[in-house]
């Protein structure tokens, strides 16, 4: 099995398996390391590191909001059971009141590292979107969007947890790079056909996207990256 093969079936799995664990937090660990060596295999054959360091950072932000809603949780068990304990109507009144600003507090931090995980997901999979031409990858990042912003109503954790269904499908469905033009990239025949072409009026090509570049620039206008 190739090395782009291995990557992206690599990455397909974790996906699907952070979608089957949603609600076990260990399997799920398990689901994005798979995902996090796929995507970064990936982005090696691309010589994209962004897709992969976006990925990661994501994953941080994500790791981090779902540790202050395992917090929040156990806080709010917490308080539910002590006022399961009183009978006093005026301390469990007080009690209940905590316990709904914890909750709207937990929610407010929650929706802020979903939203950060998200914007740094999506930038992610936009890459991906380009170099393969695979849609799925901007269906799943609007999903993840979407899901992000509506976490604070509850709903979004359903969303999210979606979009990895669909973003299993969308890596199961990457071709291999001989059959896929990257947005990026083109194939090396086209690539030395142009440079002949061109190299009459002036015109050269970037190493890193083989764009057409003006002869004596130090950076490509198409991709960025220093020539």
């Amino acid at each position: 099995m190739g090395n782009f093969e291995t990557n992206k079936i690599l990455a397909a799995i974790g996906a699907l398996i952070v979608f089957l664990s949603f609600a076990n937090g260990v399997i799920g660990v398990v689901g994005l390391i798979l995902l996090l060596f796929g995507v970064k295999g990936l982005a090696d054959h691309y010589r994209n590191d962004d897709i992969a360091k976006n990925l990661v950072t994501g994953v941080i932000f994500g790791i981090i909001g779902f540790i202050v809603l395992a917090i929040g949780s156990f806080v709010l068990g917490g308080i539910f059971s002590f006022s399961s304990l009183t009978s006093n109507g005026i301390a469990v009144l007080s009690t209940m009141l905590i316990g709904l600003m914890i909750l709207a507090f937990e929610l407010v931090v929650l929706t802020i590292f979903m939203v950060l995980m998200v914007l740094s997901f999506r930038k992610s999979l936009n890459a991906l979107e380009n170099h393969t031409g695979e849609h799925l990858f901007h269906t799943a990042g609007t999903l993840l969007w979407i899901g992000a912003i509506l976490t604070i109503v509850g709903v979004g954790l359903i969303l999210i947890w979606l979009a990895f269904l669909i973003l299993a499908f969308a890596f199961f469905s990457l071709k291999e790079p001989s059959r896929t033009q990257s947005y990026y990239g083109t194939a090396s025949s086209t690539y030395q056909s142009s440079t002949t072409s061109t190299a009459s009026v002036g015109s050269n090509f970037c190493p890193n996207c083989g764009a057409s570049v003006s002869s004596g620039a130090t950076f490509c206008a198409h991709c960025g990256k220093q020539i």
